[in-house]
């Protein structure tokens, strides 16, 4: 759960340290169509209403980070997008049929060697 953290990587570098084959991370994930790694930050309590949520980063900084450290093989497992506060077909309505989530929750299994 990374988004809960001020400092996700180094978070992630010490569970990695002390990783030796796969490592699970779910977390809620922002920026989701960013091809290159970026992470949102969520300044307040501008997510959900709640002051504990910091950060939210993309498959590409998850991806990129579990490598840094260490991981060869990094796969997202599951990817639940989330439409904001509307629901989708109301979303879709107000941003065109091609409207994809760009906030949700995604798992992914990293694994050593």
């Amino acid at each position: 759960m990374l988004y809960h953290l001020k400092h996700p990587w180094l978070a992630l570098e010490r569970v990695a340290a002390v990783c030796d084959g796969l490592l699970i991370v779910e977390t809620h994930a922002d920026l989701l169509d960013l091809p290159r790694p970026a992470m949102a930050l969520y300044p307040g309590a501008e997510v959900a209403g709640d002051a504990s949520n910091w950060w939210g980063p993309n498959v590409a900084a998850l991806r990129a980070m579990l490598r840094e450290e260490g991981f060869a093989r990094v796969e997202v497992v599951h990817r639940e997008p989330r439409a904001y506060r509307l629901a989708r077909a109301a979303y879709r309505r107000v941003r065109g049929p091609r409207f994809r989530a760009q906030q949700g929750r995604v798992v992914v299994h990293a694994h050593r060697g």
